[in-house]
């Protein structure tokens, strides 16, 4: 692109234009008079100096400035000419292979005349019921779960305008299925209180939902309790709409002052659900146009939110003169960490916005870092604050390695900077210093290109330098790509308005690779999904159609009913086993070492009472207690009181997933063997003459696809459970509410002089029980049901997944008896299922082909991408 060549000497049209008018209006600098046109005229001149020379010179530095001036003019049409993110290339993998795009079309074209057939045939006979069934499932193609990926960098650096500037791509957003970070969440309103935004926005990079809408109660001025009582009331309602809308749940349960407070605004009859109703939809409707506005819809966007506030002022029943400061709904401030803490990371976002580096907050890396150690694929870093032309400048001249690959650059800037100097020289050497200027004006495009290139990667070895040792202390043990981004850059070439000081190729700015690499890593699991799909639901359902059409057998086989049957029992006697293993063996080491410590744990945690808290004065110790074990500014003291029992739970947490996964492998293993072992007794069946040809063999090859991506589901969902587990545990959740009876205790005190030293006696009394009823005992027994709970659920569904396979195999053995073929009303349906069969079996198998083909290729692609980069 032409715009990789604008990195101009003073590096902007606009800097151009101010020497441009600075030339015409302004005096030359002293020094410079005997180059100028109205010079001194008594100034003595060489006897070899010849007027020629002057006026060659003056000519030569005009040519010199149109030339600027052609380049300025070629960077603004090369601004004006909006980049768009289509014209880059997908990254070569099976998802985005052009064969891959076009298998969903291909298959709904089978699905939609398969439909069609079922539709127009009444027979409800139980055969037909179940293949109906199987055809409607198969009309939709599922989409799959997307990649959570982690991006950290330095604080204030640009991750969040990084996702802003790579979710806008179709690709992206296809294979992301609607990437969301959350500093993305937009506010309602458009700023909080100026006066609290600060220490809002600082308080608000720890805060989960709950502490940032109880946060502003302690920001205001003193007031009643009734006023107190109001304002609370409002911020948890804040929350609770908050909830609703964004993470799409369905219950509307809340207090009852938050109750009242929602009621007040929605008037509307009907129930509690219905008088919300329409608040959240107006909600997602401005948080929809503030995520897909573009720039050039802000007057628009700031007419819709002025309406949402006329709207909620209406509802609440408040003047506009006399709305207060914080009825803005803080909590709804962006960089509120939503999807930082807690499980909603896990179930909700699909990029999660870390901390930054050298945030405020470091400790907070430190605690959710372990929790992502598998998901940090990208470390985002923002660099537009080196690009800076003077910076460039100063990089082409003091940096050795700059020096060494640019010497034309350098020398050329320095030239630049001294020709004035080279002008006024009255020697022979005139005419070869203005030659190699010219020369090296003439070369300057080609030295634009090579510079902007190594002082951009200078940079970004800079940068990374820097975050590197932060990664290395707060996330130990991960070894992310590493990406810096120049947004600005980036979305100058996509807004031609925007007024970028040096304008450098959309290739540096490092966005497009950024791009690539996350669709690389999107793509494995999309076509995943879709192979599944045409591996099992697709196939199985061909499958058991062409079985229903030749059912010629005149028996059964006794021998494929025995095996079915008694896999059964064997199949739920080993989910029995396996649900006990994994509830109490695989977790014994943790939670036994956890329970021996308590005491140990408890006596550090008084500790830490007697020598932190006693020195503290009242007002913090009361701030203390009102918060449950929290602070406005510094970590959670629960945190504090349980640091050895969560490191311990953190350095152990890896091997009970390892340990879980491998069980579930090992039942994975025998129930596929179960289903395998029929294969041979269902080769045997014979095909109907004027059908399609299938057997069994082919059903149950179908059958066994479902058992392995059941098992495959079960798996990812009991290791993000238990991740989730892992995390309440980091953010001290658990113990929290352990800890609940001792700060309520603290709290119903009655004032007096001695309120301090009660209060600390019943936090230490509470601290130190033993015995089941200790914090520490209840802090265990919660990490327990946790995992008891997660097992239980995943076991329960992966048992009812397998067992309908396996009654299915059943049903496909008994649609193949001669019996079936004696319902009149089933031969239409079967007569227009032959026809289908006829029209559309080639393209099935070419589907499945295709499928088989594409996924050969990636794997093949993705070995060759990582030889090459353990080659570099």
């Amino acid at each position: 692109m032409a715009v990789e060549n604008i990195i101009m000497d003073e590096s902007s049209t606009s800097s151009n234009a101010r020497k441009r008018k600075r030339s015409d209006n302004e005096e030359p600098p002293p020094g410079d008079q005997c180059s100028s046109a109205t010079g001194d005229p008594n100034e003595r001149k060489s006897p070899h100096h010849h007027e020629g020379d002057d006026e060659a010179a003056s000519k030569h530095y005009e040519s010199e400035s149109s030339i600027s001036d052609d380049e300025s003019d070629d960077e603004e049409e090369a601004g004006n000419s909006s980049y768009s993110e289509d014209q880059e290339k997908l990254p070569k993998c099976a998802a985005f292979d052009e064969r891959t795009v076009a298998l969903p079309d291909r298959i709904r074209h089978v699905t939609k005349d398969a439909a069609q057939i079922f539709d127009i045939h009444a027979c409800k006979t139980q055969e037909t019921e179940r293949l109906r069934g199987k055809s409607n499932e198969i009309c939709e193609i599922p989409v799959h779960d997307p990649k959570i990926i982690a991006f950290i960098g330095r604080g204030g650096q640009g991750k969040s305008s990084t996702v802003n500037s790579i979710i806008d791509r179709p690709g992206l957003a296809d294979a992301g299925n609607g990437v969301n970070s959350v500093t993305c969440v937009p506010t309602i309103y458009e700023t909080a209180p100026e006066e609290q935004i600060p220490e809002f926005q600082l308080r608000s990079n720890t805060s989960t939902l709950q502490r940032s809408a109880s946060f502003l109660l302690y920001q205001q001025e003193p007031c009643d309790l009734v006023e107190q009582n109001e304002k609370y009331a409002r911020q948890r309602t804040a929350v609770s709409v908050f909830a609703a809308a964004f993470r799409h749940r369905k219950d509307f349960s809340t207090d009852d002052e938050t109750a009242k407070t929602l009621c007040k605004i929605c008037k509307a009859n009907g129930t509690y659900q219905e008088k919300v109703q329409e608040f959240v939809e107006i909600v997602e409707a401005a948080m929809d146009h503030r995520i897909s506005g573009s720039k050039r819809q802000v007057s628009e966007e700031h007419q819709t939110l002025e309406k949402l506030h006329e709207w909620l002022n209406s509802r609440i029943g408040i003047e506009e003169s006399r709305v207060p400061k914080d009825l803005s709904l803080s909590p709804f401030v962006k960089q509120a960490t939503i999807g930082v803490r807690g499980s909603k990371v896990l179930e909700c976002w699909r990029i999660a916005d870390l901390p930054g580096l050298d945030d405020i907050h470091k400790n907070l890396l430190a605690t959710y870092g372990p929790s992502f150690k598998d998901k940090f694929d990208i470390v985002v870093t923002k660099c537009d604050d080196g690009l800076e032309v003077k910076r460039m400048k100063s990089y082409a001249q003091h940096e050795p390695e700059l020096k060494s690959g640019c010497e034309d650059w350098a020398l050329f800037l320095d030239l630049l900077d001294n020709r004035k100097q080279y002008l006024k020289k009255r020697s022979s050497k005139d005419a070869n210093a203005r030659q190699k200027l010219d020369s090296l004006q003439a070369a300057r495009p080609r030295c634009n290109s090579l510079f902007t290139a190594k002082a951009v990667e200078f940079r970004n070895k800079d940068a990374i330098a820097k975050a590197q040792p932060l990664i290395e202390r707060y996330v130990p043990g991960v070894e992310p790509r590493m990406f810096c981004i120049s947004n600005m850059q980036y979305e100058a070439h996509k807004d031609s308005s925007l007024d970028v000081e040096a304008r450098i190729s959309v290739k540096l700015t490092g966005v497009p690779a950024l791009r690539s690499q996350l669709l690389s890593l999107a793509g494995p699991d999309k076509f995943k999904k879709l192979q599944d799909f045409v591996d099992f639901p697709f196939t199985d359902w061909i499958a058991s159609c062409k079985l229903w059409l030749h059912n010629t057998s005149d028996e059964r086989d006794d021998d494929l009913v025995l095996m079915n049957q008694e896999s059964k029992p064997k199949v739920a006697h080993m989910f029995g086993e396996l649900e006990d293993n994994l509830k109490h063996e695989a977790a014994r080491p943790i939670l036994s070492h956890l329970k021996a410590s308590g005491p140990e744990y408890a006596a550090y945690a008084a500790e830490i009472v007697d020598h932190d808290l006693r020195k503290q004065h009242w007002p913090t110790l009361g701030a203390f207690f009102r918060r449950s074990g929290t602070y406005r500014d510094r970590p959670s003291w629960n945190l504090r009181f349980t640091t050895g029992a969560r490191s311990f739970v953190n350095s152990e947490w890896e091997p009970l997933t390892k340990s879980a996964t491998k069980q579930l492998g090992e039942v994975k293993g025998a129930a596929t063997a179960m289903a395998e072992s029929m294969k041979p007794h269902g080769q045997a069946k014979k095909a109907f003459a004027g059908g399609p040809v299938n057997t069994m063999d082919d059903t149950l090859q179908g059958k066994i696809n479902g058992i392995r991506q059941a098992f495959e589901q079960a798996e990812a969902k009991l290791a993000e459970d238990l991740k989730v587990t892992r995390i309440n545990v980091a953010e001290g959740n658990f113990f929290t509410k352990a800890m609940k009876p001792a700060y309520e205790e603290c709290n119903s005190l009655t004032r007096g002089l001695t309120i301090r030293k009660r209060s600390l006696d019943v936090l230490q009394a509470h601290l130190t029980k033993e015995g089941d009823s200790s914090p520490f005992a209840l802090f265990v027994d919660r990490i327990e049901r946790a995992i008891q709970n997660s097992v239980k659920t995943t076991i329960a569904n992966l048992q009812k997944q397998t067992l309908l396979i396996f009654q299915e195999i059943e049903k496909d053995d008994e649609s193949t008896l001669q019996g079936y073929r004696l319902h009149p009303d089933e031969e239409h349906l079967r007569n227009d299922l032959v026809d289908f069969f006829e029209k559309w079996d080639t393209e099935i198998e070419e589907i499945k082909r295709a499928c088989t083909e594409i996924e050969k290729g990636g794997r093949r692609t993705q070995l060759i991408r990582e030889l090459e980069s353990l080659t570099s």
